[in-house]
């Protein structure tokens, strides 16, 4: 029964090992990764966009549906 103990005990203490994972501090990579090809790969960005026309609200004091002074 002794032998059987000592063998979980060292199962678990190697597992527990095993699993630590990598120690120290992180480092960053050796060379940076690229952020892009310096051109869009988005097709329709070429592309000169419509401007939107937004419809112009007028406020007029008279005309409050709220009821208030």
């Amino acid at each position: 029964m002794e032998l059987l103990n000592k063998s979980i005990l060292l199962i678990l203490a190697s597992a527990f090992v095993a699993g630590c994972g990598v120690k120290g501090a992180p480092l960053p990579p050796l060379t940076p990764p690229p952020l892009g090809r310096g051109e869009p790969t988005y097709s329709d960005t070429t592309r000169k966009s419509k401007q939107k026309v937004r419809p112009v609200i007028q406020n007029t004091e008279d005309s409050n549906p709220s009821g208030g002074e």
